[in-house]
């Protein structure tokens, strides 16, 4: 009487351990869809739908940013897992997030307008590069080395 007590037990006990893990269980997407992109003040953001519910994927950054944004006119491949983070451009967060462009598709060209409610804090990773300008009279190149004197007759 008391093994089966125990064994009922227990059988509820992993019962309620697998629901829990599963209603914890983090979400794995994957689907093909063309990407959108919607307008913000600072940064645009690239988003996806998927049966219904739109995700969102990266910002428009530079290249140093973690994830390259899919390219308009083209479908993309998103993979990752749904994340508990709020909403970013009114799309579920999708984190990690891999992207990989796919065929070349026309109909994937929508552009969603600026919004009030979208408007995000971007700091950018690191400082935009400034070209370094030399007087013209200068004998240093933009790589730091002297030009070379040229063994071929040229007009200047």
């Amino acid at each position: 009487m008391a093994m089966r007590k125990a064994a009922r037990g227990g059988t509820m006990l992993a019962g309620w351990l697998a629901a829990v893990s599963v209603g914890t269980a983090q979400q794995r997407m994957n689907f093909v869809s063309c990407p959108l992109v919607r307008d913000t003040a600072s940064v645009p953001c690239w988003l996806a739908e998927h049966e219904g519910e739109t995700y969102f994927l990266t910002l428009q950054s530079d290249v140093s940013a973690p994830v390259t944004p899919p390219w308009l006119g083209h479908r993309v491949l998103v993979e990752g897992t749904v994340s508990a983070e709020p909403r970013i451009c009114g799309g579920k967060v999708l984190k990690p997030v891999r992207l990989s462009v796919l065929d070349r598709d026309a109909s994937c060209s929508t552009m969603l307008p600026a919004e009030e409610r979208y408007n995000l804090t971007f700091e950018p990773p690191r400082p935009p590069v400034v070209p370094v300008a030399f007087p013209h009279n200068s004998a240093m190149t933009a790589f730091g080395s002297r030009p070379r004197a040229s063994a071929w007759p040229c007009s200047r």
